[in-house]
């Protein structure tokens, strides 16, 4: 099979790529970086290049209200250079600094909620059914037949109203359907449904704070083991004014270990 050399192809097409950009976006990018398949080095010749463009702040205003896709958080757009396919996705420069902070922010988070999670390791079952029954009925649910994985799924639930993330429609829909099995006593498929609904509060969670998700890649929950180092270097990027692609490098790395399921 033939792969598309990215270096070779950059070093052939310098020039070109340079000014397709400069012409694309009506301004020279401050830095590229160039990710996706042909990036990791298994990209064929019919292959998208995929690549962000870092541009000043007051450029990325102007290019976003270009965008025709305004559902996008970075704008983007697709070019061709010597017959390949580019996809090109605009990030601000202070883009990466902000993402670097919601990181550690959600670090923190997500320590609370393993704190969470086992709440029914310090309280009696019944005391946890007791305060779930306030919370969305208003009422008692000591009767109730919930088992604790569903307990526990109520309070991840509820941990993620706390962050604002159910106000968005689609989210709503899918607490509506919850506390609807949660009427008639089909526990599971009201446990089925949280777990939809946590996993669209995780996606929304990260728009919020301008982190970009990838297809199915999740941010938020990096692995026990890494994490502290990850949120480390990220610290340290900050501090020592680190480059453009090194950020990208272990931004990326923090996603590739944080594909972990709550559940």
């Amino acid at each position: 099979m033939d792969y598309l050399d990215l270096q070779t192809f950059l070093g052939e097409n310098s020039g070109s790529v340079g000014s397709e950009y400069t012409s694309l976006l009506g301004c020279a990018p401050l830095d590229l970086v160039f990710v996706g398949s042909v990036a990791e080095g298994h990209g064929t010749p019919n292959s998208d290049l995929d690549s962000y463009a870092i541009v000043r702040s007051s450029d990325f205003t102007r290019i976003n209200d270009l965008a025709l896709d305004t559902r996008s958080i970075f704008p983007q757009f697709n070019t061709q250079v010597s017959g390949v396919d580019v996809d090109v996705r605009v990030v601000s420069e202070n883009f990466l600094e902000n993402a670097i902070q919601s990181v550690a922010e959600i670090d923190y988070a997500n320590s609370k909620l393993r704190a969470l999670r086992y709440v029914d390791k310090k309280y009696h079952f019944k005391q946890v059914q007791e305060i779930l029954g306030r919370l969305y009925c208003g009422t008692s649910s000591q009767d109730s037949l919930w088992h604790k994985s569903f307990t526990r799924s109520c309070i991840d639930a509820e941990l993620f109203k706390w962050f604002g993330a159910l106000s968005l429609g689609e989210c709503e829909n899918k607490y509506d359907d919850f506390t609807g099995f949660m009427e008639v006593g089909d526990f599971e498929s009201g446990e089925w449904q949280l777990n939809f609904l946590v996993s669209e509060c995780i996606k929304l969670l990260c728009f919020k704070e301008h982190i970009y998700i990838d297809r199915e890649k999740w941010v938020p929950y990096v692995s026990r083991g890494s994490r502290s180092t990850l949120v480390g270097e990220l610290r340290g990027m900050l501090v020592n004014n680190a480059s453009i692609q090194s950020k990208f490098d272990v931004c990326n790395r923090a996603i590739a270990e944080g594909y972990q399921w709550i559940y």
